[in-house]
């Protein structure tokens, strides 16, 4: 289980050259007219796939999204470009898959070069998140099954544009090479596949120092001022800026739009830049997260046949955090050693009952 709070894929990079698709094919064209009359004018009912993919906007109109998009997180930010010192200075939660592949691939001017690497950082940022999770199950339990189907699932989730290029192509399919391979022996990554997006993500996260993919002083001060300017919009309303969302009088500040870096950002204040109220909402809305997170991991586990599997889901939500997100959190490192102790003991009273040591039978739960 992955719950929420790219790796050195070369696909990343890749150019888009092939022109703004067209939506349609077989599918736009599985329509059923029906005429009333000869006076009636002709009806023309489309199937609920075409409809779906009708609304789905083209990539001239992602481009656009994603210009206009930018435009707003670094006007609130009041920011001239995305970086500071190489780094990522600007919360970028609000764009989505398609958007940052949009940012990327762009070569027309659309975007500047900084606005195309933070995208790109933001990109690596997802895939490293959506693989600090499953990497510490499979370590855990000697099984790269889950880290591999993380992969896949995230890689299954990107744009039609992204997954029609050469290079997606290639990972998914490595992606599918190292699965059948794992199903012989599970314990050990698979090497010597190209194109394995999990490999080189493994290769460079163990000979590289980890480093911060964001400028938290930056981070902090374009988040201050995007909350000033929520704060001046509200009085210039009229209204009250408010945390609570039940104050229907008052203006809603929503700190939801926000990533949990982020958030956790306001939560430490390191630097002064928030009032003890805002330190106070942050705080709720990063607990709050936690709490949906492990009530998901539990809700999860509940539904699976495998004793383990609240356990795994805790290690797994942990370890996707960041060590500033997890303190801001109240995610102690006690709670990890606890799941792990857990999981660890479970582990092996399973293996005790599955195997009869007194007879050599087929153990305890044989036949059940």
């Amino acid at each position: 289980m992955q719950v929420g709070f790219y790796s050195t894929n070369a696909y990343a990079n890749a150019r888009h050259t092939q022109g703004y698709p067209v939506h349609g094919g077989a599918e736009a064209r599985n329509i059923a007219p029906r005429q009333e009359d000869d006076s009636q004018a002709t009806v023309v009912t489309l199937s609920e796939a075409a409809r779906s993919a009708a609304s789905v906007p083209d990539f001239s109109q992602v481009l656009a999204a994603a210009r206009e998009t930018l435009n707003q997180l670094l006007a609130e930010a009041e920011r001239a470009s995305p970086l500071e010192n190489d780094k990522l200075a600007l919360d970028m939660t609000r764009l989505g898959e398609r958007e940052l592949y949009a940012i990327t691939v762009n070569d027309d001017g659309l975007f500047t070069s900084d606005e195309r690497k933070a995208a790109e950082i933001e990109m690596q940022r997802r895939f490293d998140s959506a693989m600090t999770g499953p990497i510490a199950i499979s370590e855990l339990t000697a099984d790269y099954r889950p880290l591999y189907r993380a992969a896949a699932t995230w890689l299954d989730a990107l744009g039609p544009e992204q997954k029609a290029s050469p290079q997606w192509k290639d990972a998914r399919a490595a992606i599918d090479t190292a699965l059948a391979r794992l199903a012989g022996e599970k314990g050990t990554s698979p090497a010597g596949i190209a194109n394995d997006p999990v490999a080189a993500w493994l290769e460079k996260r163990a000979t590289t120092e980890k480093e911060a993919a964001t400028d938290p002083v930056s981070l902090e001060e374009g988040l201050r001022a995007a909350l000033d300017k929520q704060y001046e919009k509200a009085r210039q309303e009229g209204r009250i800026p408010t945390f609570d969302a039940s104050n229907t009088r008052g203006a809603y500040i929503d700190l939801g739009i926000f990533d949990a870096e982020t958030v956790s950002a306001i939560v430490h204040n390191r630097n002064g830049l928030f009032s003890g109220e805002k330190v106070r909402a942050a705080t709720a809305e990063i607990r709050n997260r936690a709490n949906v997170a492990l009530s998901e991991g539990y809700r999860d586990a509940a539904k699976s046949s495998d004793p383990t599997a609240f356990a795994r889901n805790i290690i797994s939500i942990y370890s996707s955090l960041t060590p500033e997100v997890r303190q801001a959190a109240g995610f102690s490192e006690n709670m990890l050693s606890t799941a792990m102790s857990s999981f660890e003991t479970t582990s092996r009273l399973l293996e005790m009952m599955a195997t009869n040591t007194q007879g050599g039978g087929a153990g305890w739960f044989a036949g059940r």
